[in-house]
């Protein structure tokens, strides 16, 4: 696969993000960073009951658009299904989340790879 550029810094669904981590694979995309903001405390939340706001607060925050440019100008667009992770405990809220792509690509036929409303170049 491809490393994404570290410390790269992203914005999407208007939250503003640092890349801790990134790869390409023909088959999918994963990702870590930190966020800017983080998501209001819902620990004292009963399980089993999530309330509208945290869902939708956990969507902001993971469902992501995804756009890959191919070196012929090909675009793959996609959104991530809201899997991952969340960790609100750090200095700074950590997210991790690993995308499959709607098609096995060549990594080595991507131009750039955009997150939100930011083109991360490669390492």
């Amino acid at each position: 696969g491809h490393n994404l550029k570290k410390a790269s810094k992203i914005t999407y669904n208007g939250h503003a993000a640092e890349l801790c981590s990134g790869s390409l694979s023909p088959v999918a995309l994963s990702l870590e960073f930190t966020t800017d903001d983080r998501m209001d405390d819902f620990s004292n939340v009963p399980s089993g009951k999530a309330p509208d706001k945290m869902s939708a607060q956990q969507t902001s925050y993971l469902e992501m658009p995804i756009e890959l440019t191919m070196v012929d100008g090909q675009v793959i667009k996609f959104k991530s299904n809201g899997g991952g992770v969340i960790d609100r405990n750090a200095d700074k809220q950590r997210v991790k989340t690993s995308l499959w792509l709607p098609q096995i690509i060549d990594v080595n036929d991507v131009a750039c790879v955009k997150v939100g409303d930011t083109v991360i170049p490669f390492a």
